[in-house]
């Protein structure tokens, strides 16, 4: 009886592991680009866990009601399981063995070790090592990229391997994204002050040209995404932070994920009184965001709205840089000059997967911005209506080695554009009136080839068309005498192709060389040059783009247990019909000239080393270094300089050759290293050091601005406070050491000394954000 009690217990208990057991089907795949990680590992309790086949699939039976989820380059998570379905696990990137992250920019959906090209990435964890408002401290931490502001909160340019500095307002030569729309327009012309830079999730940078795939981007591409909800996530989080010179930011943050959708929605108040006099701003930024997995298919969706008001303090000179640079330009106080903008994004994109081998996604975009600007120069008001979209197509043949894309971008923009003259703040006579169009598109393809285990080739070419449209509307306001100065200008198509090979050898360090070529047109405010009223505008249609040649060699590793990162790179890229603002002798307005040829040579290199500590106090221990070797010369290039001092003396209306001159706003050395620190209690410390060499303000090489030093420091303390709240509290202190610096110089300027755009002396900042948990 004893015995057969006991069998029919086993039996029962039996049947209910039995029926407890149940298989799992699931992907797993990087949370900011929606690309499968291979190979990540999927453990139940201490078993040794199942790696994700190629498409970031697994399966696994179990009884267990949750699994972890690991993989080199992304934070572990425990997921819970749920009956049914396809289980999707978004897996975050940190900011170590970057080189195993998933990058999508080159149109290879690969990690960053088997790219064949030089890729920065910044990821949440590299936001945090700042106060997290400002994306110019963590950007400049990546080699070949220098991020330049005119004050602390607006007038953003980005420089790509030197190019990119030789405009004083905005930025050109490179493409820059956000959730897949552009926030370049369809003339090359980057505004960035419209973007909430605290509200990013991940940032890649392509160094070097891209136009095979991104049509206008001479420089590189700039990809932006806004933060995801984890599955699982369901919080609500307030940040404060406040700093001297009156800086407040409020951010409000609701995060929900599940299993098949990750959503976010995000409120943004800032205000800032200002380190300068007249440098005051206010600024406001909703985003929305949604990605929703429906089986093959994933859509996306993203609404952002901003508006913000910036006091400009314009240029000042040497002398106030170091004296007094908290001082600003009286014209532009003359002039109340600021920024006043208004700014909605809409942004729709699917990926459909297929099946295995083919897959497409589609993108769509509108966007509608207003801008105010007064300045020293007059007023400018700017009406926006820009849209488009992107589709790729990708096909991996079955028990083939090969990985084809094919697509196609349209971007058309629609501007109403006046200006005015403006004295003392008095509004004068009408110099411009015009409706904009501008349009470019661009068709693309792409093939990989796997020739070995080891070495995979890539081909690629894009075909890029760019027109434009000018309507002067001023003539019918003006007498007859007026010349009406509308235009129509097509480009010639621009072929640009790219030959990439890539060779592992072995599963931690891999070798690339690459060939590409890149343009940047001319936008539509050069190829109008308006002087003041009432003298008529001047149609500069013989302009051509600027068209670059790279060749880049460079390898990547993970050494010493994936433990030791190293990313180095050497190029050389010539830039012919190079694109230069120009004074014309004896007026006050300003042209736009082909001058020439620019060859930019350089290095960059990129070490980290990340120690963790199971006992004692100190958990992480992270080291950091890069470097920028920067060669870049004008070659048999001619202009017209500003200074009368530097222009031709027997004519200054002749150009004058600066072949061999070092290029302007460009040093030769940049240098940044950092470290960061966590602890078993919570408490963190993150310190950064950045070098900026001494580099020519004119063509000449007569002016210099002087190199400098910056320290940043930040120290916080993270803990779980009870089961529903996180916390992080946080005081930092920039430039420590005090240092008196411009990043934004207004370059061959007829101002000069009167330069300089001084950022802010050794100033703190604290802050808190509390997190709650449904």
């Amino acid at each position: 009886m004893k015995r057969t009690i006991l069998l029919s217990a086993a039996i029962v208990l039996l049947s209910v592991a039995a029926f407890a057991q149940r298989t799992i089907h699931g992907k797993v795949i990087d949370q900011q680009t929606n690309q499968p990680i291979a190979g990540a590992s999927v453990l139940v309790g201490t078993d040794k866990g199942k790696p994700t086949d190629i498409t970031g699939a697994f399966e696994i039976s179990t009884g267990a009601d949750s699994i972890t989820v690991s993989s080199i380059g992304y934070i572990t998570q425990r997921v819970k399981l749920s009956n049914g379905g396809i289980m999707v696990v978004r897996l975050e990137a940190t900011n170590t063995a970057l080189n195993e992250v998933i990058v999508e920019g080159n149109g290879t959906q690969n990690k960053l070790l088997k790219t064949p090209s030089a890729i920065g990435v910044i990821t949440s964890k590299d936001f945090a090592r700042t106060n997290g408002l400002m994306l110019f401290q963590p950007m400049n931490l990546i080699p070949g990229v220098k991020m330049e502001m005119r004050n602390i909160t607006q007038g953003a340019r980005i420089v790509l391997r030197g190019y990119g500095n030789e405009t004083n307002f905005n930025g050109y030569g490179y493409k820059a994204y956000l959730n897949g729309i552009p926030l370049t327009d369809a003339d090359g012309t980057t505004i960035l002050d419209d973007v909430d830079f605290s509200n990013l999730g991940r940032v890649e940078v392509i160094k070097g040209p891209a136009s095979s795939l991104y049509g206008n981007a001479l420089a590189g591409v700039v990809l932006m995404q806004m933060q995801k909800a984890a599955p699982g996530e369901n919080s609500l989080t307030q940040q404060v932070t406040g700093g001297q010179y009156g800086l407040f930011r409020t951010n409000t943050t609701y995060k929900s994920g599940t299993e098949n959708s990750s959503m976010v929605a995000n409120y943004g108040h800032q205000t800032y009184q200002g380190f300068r006099m007249h440098g005051s701003s206010i600024k406001d930024f909703v985003n929305l965001g949604g990605d929703f997995y429906l089986g093959k298919r994933t859509i996306s969706v993203f609404a952002g709205y901003s508006r913000g008001f910036d006091y400009l303090p314009g240029q000042v000179d040497s002398v106030n840089l170091i004296n007094h640079p908290d001082s600003s330009s009286l014209d532009y106080v003359a002039n109340d000059a600021h920024v006043n903008f208004e700014n909605v994004k809409l942004g729709v994109s699917q990926d459909y997967k297929v099946n295995s081998h083919f897959s497409n996604t589609t993108s769509v975009f509108l966007v509608g911005s207003y801008l105010d600007q007064p300045s020293a120069a007059g007023l400018s008001r700017t009406l926006k209506a820009k849209f488009g979209g992107r589709s790729v197509f990708t096909w991996s043949p079955d028990k083939t080695p090969l990985k084809f894309s094919a697509g196609g971008e349209f971007i058309k923009n629609k501007n109403w554009a006046k200006s005015y003259t403006l004295t003392n703040n008095v509004l004068g006579a009408l110099k411009a009136d015009q409706e904009i169009s501008a349009q470019q598109y661009s068709l693309f393809a792409q093939v990989e080839a796997a020739v070995t285990k080891t070495t995979t080739i890539t081909l690629g070419g894009g075909e890029n068309f760019l027109e434009y449209i000018i309507a002067d509307m001023r003539a019918t306001t003006v007498t007859p005498a007026y010349v009406n100065q509308s235009v129509y200008k097509r480009f010639k198509p621009i072929f640009a192709p790219k030959v990439a090979i890539t060779q592992l050898i072995n599963d931690n360090v891999s070798v690339y060389a690459t060939m590409s070529k890149g343009f940047s047109s001319p936008t539509t405010s050069q190829i109008t040059m308006i002087p003041p009223a009432p003298a008529n505008p001047v149609v500069n249609d013989s302009l051509k783009p600027e068209v670059a040649t790279n060749y880049e060699i460079g390898s990547k590793g993970n050494l010493f247990s994936k433990k030791f990162n190293y990313d180095v790179a050497f190029f050389s890229m010539d830039v012919k019909d190079k694109l230069i603002t120009q004074y014309a002798a004896g007026n006050l307005y300003t042209i736009t000239i082909n001058a020439g040829k620019v060859r930019h040579q350089g290095a960059e290199l990129s070490l980290s080393y990340t120690q963790t500590f199971d006992k004692g106090f100190i958990t992480v221990v992270k080291p950091f270094l890069s470097y920028s070797y920067c060669n870049f010369k004008y070659v048999d290039f001619h202009t017209i300089p500003a200074d009368p001092k530097q222009q031709n003396p027997s004519n200054p209306k002749l150009p004058v050759d600066f072949s061999g001159k070092q290029v302007e706003g460009t040093p030769k050395n940049l240098f940044n290293a950092g470290i960061d620190f966590e602890s078993k209690v919570g408490l963190y410390l993150n310190a950064t050091y950045m070098y900026v060499g001494t580099m020519p303000v004119d063509f000449a090489n007569m002016h210099y601005a002087a190199a400098y030093s910056l320290i940043n420091g930040k120290l916080g303390y993270q803990a779980r406070v009870c089961s529903h709240f996180n916390l992080d509290v946080f005081a930092g202190l920039d430039n420590v050491t005090n240092t008196h610096y411009a990043t934004s110089i207004f370059l061959n300027s007829r101002d000069y000394p009167k330069i300089y755009n001084p950022m802010p002396l050794r100033n703190w900042y604290l802050g808190t954000s509390l997190k709650f948990i449904f």
